[in-house]
């Protein structure tokens, strides 16, 4: 089991609302200088507001939605990019740059992982990419 201490996740950050609202989400600790801070969406409310009314996304933070096949940027105030993920953990489709107010599926995903715009590529990730090995 991961982690799930405050005093963790700000290690070396400022206290943010992001932090402050994904403090009982899982999390897994960034693994070098491109791999994200992979956060896991379980409760109802993580996964209804997910990345949604932050003013801005820091680039190293990752949220995983899982069992998702749709998801809504309505309260979004910047652009994600989306990576869609099979029952296996590989990328089967990546959106990028998704703007607000837009809705996204993808009828093949078992789960979605959302990233500031532009996280899809620093994290080197791509279409058959094992999206599971940001959060080993």
């Amino acid at each position: 089991m991961l982690p799930r201490s405050r005093e963790y996740m700000r290690a070396g950050r400022r206290d943010t609302p992001l932090a402050r609202r994904l403090a009982r989400c899982r999390h897994s600790p960034p693994g070098g200088a491109a791999r994200p801070f992979v956060y896991r969406a379980e409760s109802f409310r993580a996964r209804l507001l997910g990345l949604a009314l932050l003013h801005e996304l820091p680039d190293d933070v990752a949220l995983l939605l899982p069992r998702t096949r749709c998801i809504h940027t309505f309260l979004m105030r910047c652009a994600i990019d989306l990576v869609w993920l099979d029952h296996a953990g590989r990328a089967i489709r990546i959106d990028r740059a998704v703007v607000p107010r837009r809705l996204a599926r993808c009828k093949a995903a078992a789960h979605v992982l959302e990233l500031p715009a532009g996280g899809a590529a620093r994290a080197r990730l791509f279409t058959g990419a094992d999206g599971y090995s940001l959060l080993s």
